[in-house]
């Protein structure tokens, strides 16, 4: 629909999320202006909605998926050591596997930094987002008189925690992924009975895998479970706020 249509004020669907544009000219005579000027205004705003919150997204999954495949190929190497006999084929073999392994392990830190160094910013904006999101449909849950907007504003409330809760906890996992390699590493391969060279390459990823990957925003810190507890705690106080502002205004 264009943003010059005309709508019902009293409607509880789109009261507070649409706007009308004044334009300095007759509509009706320059009407191809105006529709490019809609087509590209949600262009714009499909492409920022997409560039803050589905890439961060995108990108925590995949960097997700390629420790977990990490993981995958490194109790392999177990399984292959297990099978295998005591030649100088085999021996090479495990130490290709292992090396493949350090190899994976390297382009995910790379991966990792590069996202953090990329985004670092966007998740600033994403935090501060969600922190202002939760508000805005917050204090109308709690200060609206219908019903019909009550529950329309909890909905998206409850969206957007669920939405938030999702980012947080697909950034946990990296750093908990990512630090258990080390124990997958001691306990699922045969360290024990491997050559010295086999032996460096696991205690070089055993050691830096120790060291949690964990994706970063500016003047925030880690993002994480407790992140998402730091939100939620902002936007009570927030909420708290606003109410006692309108109490002593008189609007509510």
């Amino acid at each position: 629909d264009s943003l010059r249509q005309e709508f019902d004020p009293d409607c509880p669907l789109v009261r507070g999320c649409v706007f009308q544009i004044w334009y300095p000219f007759d509509i009706n005579k320059y009407k191809w202006i105006c529709d490019t000027f809609d087509i590209v205004t949600v262009f714009c705003g499909m492409m920022l909605f997409s560039y803050y919150k589905t890439f961060p997204f995108s990108l925590i999954i995949f960097l997700l998926s390629q420790i977990n495949l990490l993981k995958y190929s490194i109790k392999h190497v177990n399984k292959v050591r297990n099978g295998s006999s005591n030649n100088l084929y085999n021996d090479k073999r495990d130490s290709f596997k292992i090396r493949e392994c350090l190899q994976m392990h390297q382009h995910c830190i790379k991966l990792m930094h590069w996202i953090q160094y990329s985004l670092k910013e966007i998740i600033l904006i994403q935090y501060c987002s969600y922190v202002l999101d939760t508000a805005a449909f917050m204090i109308p849950t709690l200060t609206e008189d219908s019903l019909q907007m009550k529950i329309r504003c909890f909905a998206g409330f409850i969206m957007t925690v669920i939405q938030m809760y999702l980012f947080f906890w697909f950034a946990n996992e990296i750093r908990e992924e990512s630090i258990s390699l080390s124990d997958i590493i001691y306990n699922e391969i045969n360290w024990i009975n491997s050559n010295g060279r086999e032996k460096k390459m696991l205690m070089i990823m055993m050691i830096r895998s120790q060291q949690m990957m964990s994706l970063k925003a500016v003047a925030i810190g880690e993002m994480s479970l407790h992140s998402f507890t730091k939100v939620c705690n902002i936007d009570n106080h927030l909420n708290k706020l606003i109410k006692v502002v309108l109490i002593v205004t008189g609007l509510l």
